[in-house]
């Protein structure tokens, strides 16, 4: 074999190779940038608050444990009323409109919003939903702008 010749053969087989090793590194990226957008929640889909059951404005919690004010105990057995999405009354002798929808509490408690001041917020849509189907109410994102914060 002539040296021409073996130099068209190691630049064929160097371009070879350097082509496998783009494709390669093409596909890694790839895969990464998808394993990491599902990671953190890019591929989820949106949830629709539209399809969640019918908001009821004005009802009563009967046989709730309720937090007190001051934070520091349990006010057991209590009655919530809630007007127009507002609490009205709480107490465990307080009058209940007549034909309002009621829910029973037993067992159960009522705390106000909590707050996670240090969360991350990816690219899911549905973070914040998952926070307040967990009782958060309110958020400060570490991963924003500061114009942001």
């Amino acid at each position: 074999m002539k040296a021409g010749e073996m130099r068209k053969w190691i630049v064929r087989i160097v371009l070879g190779v350097a082509a496998v090793m783009m494709v390669g590194a093409v596909s890694s990226y790839l895969f990464i940038d998808r394993e990491l957008t599902r990671m953190y929640g890019g591929l989820t889909e949106v949830a629709d608050p539209a399809l969640s059951k019918e908001s009821m404005d004005s009802y009563a919690i009967f046989h709730v444990n309720v937090l007190a004010p001051e934070g520091d105990r349990f006010l057991p057995d209590q009655i919530v009323t809630i007007r127009d999405g507002e609490i009205r009354s709480v107490g465990d002798s307080t009058t209940v409109p007549r034909g309002i929808p009621s829910l029973v509490g037993r067992d159960m408690y009522l705390v106000p919003g909590f707050t996670d001041s240090h969360v991350h917020l990816w690219e899911s849509e549905n973070d914040l939903l998952l926070y307040v189907a967990n009782g958060v109410t309110q958020v400060r994102d570490m991963n924003s702008l500061p114009v942001n914060l």
